[in-house]
């Protein structure tokens, strides 16, 4: 058995890679495939072995696009005020912060009496 194949060929001779979207998923899907029922993209190529090897690269594309608005149905969107640990500052960093806020607090305390 082949492997599926997502190829579609326009009137003019350009191939496409088209995946029918399931009708669950269609909200879910990230932009600018939200809400649509196919996703397609042409691979601007009119050789049918360019366009097989393109279709491999569009293939992982799809199937990640897929998977995440899976993930999304799933567990609902990410949250806007969470931040992933990278963007955060380093530990060092908040501490230092911290202390000099503490320190203030404490001098100014002091000036007043």
């Amino acid at each position: 058995m082949g492997l599926m194949n997502y190829l579609l060929w326009d009137r003019h001779g350009t191939y496409y890679f088209r995946r029918i979207i399931p009708a669950e998923l269609r909200p879910f899907m990230p932009a600018p495939w939200t809400g649509k029922a196919n996703w397609k993209e042409s691979l601007q190529t009119k050789d049918p072995a360019t366009a097989k090897r393109a279709q491999a690269r569009l293939l992982s594309r799809c199937v990640a696009d897929f998977e995440e608005a899976e993930r999304t149905r799933r567990e609902g969107p990410a949250k806007p005020g969470l931040r992933p640990l990278a963007a955060l500052p380093p530990v060092a960093e908040i501490e230092a912060d911290f202390l000099s806020g503490l320190l203030e607090e404490d001098a100014a305390h002091r000036r007043l009496g």
